[in-house]
């Protein structure tokens, strides 16, 4: 998409119609009360980052907007990116029918990346030319129904999607945090209770921490750390006496994992800016165990199943996390064979799972970039009509359903290697997804061939590329039979592997 700072005013103000006014006041209102009430830095950030995600977009996007203005270049962040991205999906999607429902899903905080997934695969496949439709929310008989429905003539495809990037709100977490913050006050305590989890809150996990902060109170023990085990840690601070005017920063003892803040009471400054406040109380509580991208993917597999007509065809489609999108192949290496055999094991309705990796990058054009991985299903109960692609396929014509083939591309080597991070350099897929090759430059620096049809289900070989410099070009070479993967580099073998 190619923009202007001189573009940034009608976008943002064809942003607030699509949303309304009075949501965007909504958010902006709860921001500038965050603000207005002196709340220390640590605390604010935290009250931001618990925020409506779009109030981060739309924050930058106004910040962008003067910036560019002012300067009369365009100027862009992250953000910006993705809220401009937002807005030419739903520019796209606007006079489809009941894509209302779309909009009321950006508007909740807990769903708003599904709206936006939604908005760029509807688009998506808008723009592959085909008629897509909105169902309602829920089907006559009280079901919840999928996300869209491509249609041409009686023949219809049933298209749900996932986004990682939305975590299903955890009321027992929210729960606990507000039965500590009333316990607090009730005792008119000022203290800090600060809660660590490495593990996920079990009831029983939510009544020991309950037990123990009561015990603190009632027998007046402050300051001290208490330990469940390996997983939880508990920490009650006295910040100071409930009644009168307390001042000085308010620490926490470390900054990592995702955090949930609540608190009562109010602040004022001093003459040196250092807060005050009084009746003052404050629960905060970090989740530091590993995100299990594995799992979830799973999970959002399970839900989305139900969402699909018994019949299909259908195709699902999950988002990763945006600080995901770099590690795409690192995630697929470590699902897709479950995802695979749930497919191809468990159900006939989803003809393939599509796993996309976003990256945001503002130097390039445009600066969101979709990866598409496809996990196709042979077992499907009807066939994907001969019309239809699905998204994130790209056909070379390149015969991978045979059982043997030898394949030539000539490769330039990026002038940049982020360690970690992996490159695509050939993307061949058929457009039901059973056929693919793919050749990668992995996050270890190792080149991968990897083939995937009815013969191999999926293999791949890998060889090392440390050896390869920067901005130099080579001859890959790449070899498969019924039980064998090859790889030549400039007409050396690097790399041969076979397979029972």
């Amino acid at each position: 998409m190619n923009i202007t700072s001189v573009d940034l005013l009608r976008i943002r103000s064809e942003i607030v119609t699509i949303l309304g006014q009075s949501f965007i006041n909504s958010l902006e209102g709860k921001y500038n009360s965050i603000k207005s009430r002196n709340v220390p830095h640590n605390i604010e950030d935290i009250m931001f980052e618990n925020a409506h995600p779009f109030l981060k977009w739309w924050l930058a996007f106004k910040r962008d907007y003067d910036i560019s203005l002012n300067k009369n270049v365009l100027s862009l962040c992250g953000d910006s990116a993705k809220l401009l991205d937002l807005y030419y999906h739903i520019k796209l999607i606007s006079s489809i029918s009941n894509s209302e429902r779309i909009i009321k899903s950006l508007k909740n905080r807990s769903t708003f990346h599904s709206g936006v997934y939604e908005c760029y695969v509807a688009s998506a496949y808008v723009n592959k030319g085909y008629k897509i439709i909105i169902p309602q929310e829920y089907g006559g008989d009280g079901k919840r129904t999928c996300d869209l429905i491509i249609i041409k003539g009686k023949e219809k495809i049933f298209i749900e999607c996932k986004s990682l990037d939305d975590r299903e709100k955890q009321r027992r977490a929210d729960t606990l945090m507000r039965n500590i913050l009333n316990l607090l006050i009730r005792h008119k305590k000022s203290w800090k209770v600060e809660i660590e989890l490495n593990e996920e809150l079990t009831n029983q996990k939510y009544q020991d921490i309950t037990d123990i902060i009561r015990n603190d109170i009632n027998k007046e023990r402050k300051n001290i750390c208490h330990r469940l085990g390996n997983y939880v840690k508990i920490e009650c601070i006295e910040l100071g006496n409930w009644d009168e005017n307390n001042n000085g920063p308010i620490f926490f003892s470390s900054t990592f994992g995702a955090k949930l803040i609540r608190f009562h009471g109010d602040f004022k400054s001093d003459s040196n800016k250092n807060p005050i406040y009084k009746e003052f109380a404050l629960v905060l509580l970090k989740l530091s165990f590993e995100d299990n991208i594995p799992k979830r993917i799973y999970n959002a597999l399970k839900k989305a199943r139900r969402q699909i007509s018994e019949n299909g065809p259908g195709i699902v489609h999950i988002s990763l996390p945006y600080e995901e999108g770099l590690k795409t192949l690192k995630v697929i290496d470590l699902t897709y064979k479950e995802i695979f055999n749930k497919l191809n094991r468990d159900t006939r309705r989803i003809n393939a799972v599509v796993i996309t990796g976003k990256i945001v990058d503002i130097s390039s054009n445009p600066p969101i970039r979709y990866n598409q991985y496809i996990i196709p299903n042979y077992r499907a109960k009807t066939n994907l009509p001969e019309y239809f692609e699905i998204l994130g396929t790209d056909n070379y014509v390149i015969p991978i359903d045979k059982e043997a083939l030898t394949i030539e591309i000539k490769y330039k080597v990026s002038p940049i290697y982020r360690e970690g991070i992996s490159s695509n350099i050939l993307n061949h897929c058929s457009k039901d997804g059973k056929t693919q090759l793919h050749v990668w430059m992995t996050w270890q620096k190792k080149l991968r061939m990897e083939i995937i049809n009815f013969y191999h289900i999926r293999k791949y070989i890998e060889c090392d590329a440390s050896d390869l410099l920067p901005n130099t070009t080579h001859v890959f070479i790449g070899t498969f039979g019924k039980n064998v993967l090859g790889i030549y580099i400039d007409g050396i073998k690097r790399a041969w592997k076979v397979f029972n």
